[in-house]
């Protein structure tokens, strides 16, 4: 199994070796953007604390892998950069999206948000086991916190206390 998520760091350096461990490997437990850049690029240093401010705030769901291309060309030439900053993003083991050029967090953060696994995901994953597994209102009072505890639930508790997709019932 892998290493707890307190002990790996979010931001780190990976080179052609270590590429499979690093990024494919760590993508099945998080999401992981690849940063392609070079110390000599100006809009890469521009880009870098916007990349790492995505970081903090999705809080060890996204780690940052950065590779640079003047001592890394043949990572770079096997993802056909051509122009940097250039950023990948992988989940699962495999590249799912990715950007090139310097992009504010307000365009950034969207398209994170369709990768990145949300807080509760995993808390759904167990209300799952829960109904499977023959408990129904383990399963329910789960959600419920799962909804109360996730601030990006869009399906948050309605003002009336209810959950607003409680069923009612026909009556």
């Amino acid at each position: 199994m892998g290493a707890d998520r307190a002990t790996v760091p979010a931001i780190f350096d990976t080179t052609t070796a270590g590429f499979a461990a690093d990024v494919l490997e760590r993508s099945k437990t998080a999401t992981v953007a690849v940063d392609f850049w070079a110390p000599w690029c100006a809009p890469c240093r521009t880009l870098a604390p916007i990349l790492e401010e995505l970081v903090r705030q999705y809080a060890g769901r996204l780690l940052l892998a950065r590779v640079n291309t003047d001592e890394e060309p043949a990572l770079a030439a096997q993802f056909a950069i051509r122009s940097i900053p250039d950023v990948r993003i992988f989940r699962d083991g495999r590249m799912v999206d990715g950007f090139v050029g310097v992009q504010p967090i307000a365009r950034l953060k969207p398209l994170f948000d369709k990768h990145v696994p949300r807080v509760s995901e995993g808390g759904r994953e167990q209300a799952r086991a829960l109904l499977l597994n023959g408990d129904p209102p383990g399963a329910i009072a789960m959600l419920h916190k799962l909804i109360e505890t996730d601030p990006a639930e869009p399906r948050r508790t309605h003002r009336s206390g209810r959950c607003p997709h409680t069923y009612r019932g026909s009556g």
